[in-house]
């Protein structure tokens, strides 16, 4: 009996050692385990967009859209032509067409007789009936310019300008010097009157920018060379003979072969609104 007793006491201890692991097994607490880090899927579609909104952030700004037509005047100064004003009509953001006139100063006058005897383009007798012929002259252009590169502020520009003057205070002694002849009438000092006609080609380049609001300023560097002229004067006491006739076109020839060899530079200021 003692025996039997034994062996149920060793088997229960044997089944309550077999159970506690697997109940102790079932109280544990499962581990947490890490959420996976978070990704970003880019589509075909969302790449599209990235490349074409940096391909948008590296070009350069694009002028703000307006009318087709605008119209805009102008105050300049043309060194060492003429001061004055313009009057322009821009199509589109590169083409603008315009027609500006002035007077040509005293100064400017002396500026470019200067330029052109440094340059070589006459002689200093030339120059005094410039200097005589000039001042207070009309000069009247038109032209086109064409706006280049992305932000459209550069621009080349090209015209035909007329200058026209006249002089009364022209000495008979300075035409004498110029033609290399004795003129005939009255002495030495007579004044002559004389007219004188100048057409001019353009070429040049310039830049422009925004100053305030619709405000523009335009800087621009162009070379005028003189393609035809026109020459006339009267000679007292010949009274428009043949003989006047002939010292004309005389005179007409020396000038025309003066300005053919002129290269002019001119600088331009222009305020445009």
């Amino acid at each position: 009996m003692k025996a039997l007793a034994a062996k149920i006491s060793l088997w229960v201890l044997a089944s309550l050692l077999t159970l506690a692991p697997l109940s102790a097994l079932g109280q544990t607490s499962p581990r947490k385990s890490k959420k996976p880090p978070k990704t970003t899927i880019i589509t075909p579609m969302d790449d599209e967009d990235t490349a074409e909104q940096a391909k948008k952030s590296m070009a350069p700004p694009e002028s703000a859209s307006g009318p087709v037509f605008s119209f805009h005047a102008a105050a300049l100064a043309m060194f060492p032509i003429a001061v004055g004003a313009q009057g322009a009509v821009r199509i589109g953001s590169r083409l603008m067409f315009y027609l500006q006139g002035g007077v040509v100063p005293d100064p400017f006058v002396s500026s470019a007789d200067s330029i052109a005897q440094s340059i070589g383009a006459y002689d200093s007798e030339t120059g005094d009936l410039v200097r005589t012929l000039l001042p207070g002259s009309t000069y009247i252009e038109v032209g086109g310019r064409y706006a280049v590169g992305n932000y459209r502020r550069w621009y080349l520009e090209g015209g035909i300008g007329a200058l026209r003057g006249q002089s009364q205070s022209t000495g008979k002694d300075v035409l004498e010097v110029l033609l290399g002849r004795t003129l005939p009438g009255a002495s030495g000092n007579t004044q002559i009157p004389i007219e004188g006609e100048v057409t001019a080609f353009k070429l040049g380049f310039g830049y422009t920018s925004q100053w305030k609001g619709r405000w523009f300023w335009d800087l621009s560097l162009a070379v005028l060379h003189p393609i035809s002229s026109t020459t006339t004067m009267d000679i007292p006491g010949l009274s428009g003979g043949a003989l006047e006739q002939a010292i004309v076109n005389e005179l007409d020839s020396y000038m025309a072969d003066v300005y053919a060899g002129l290269y002019l530079p001119a600088l331009t200021l222009a305020v445009r609104y």
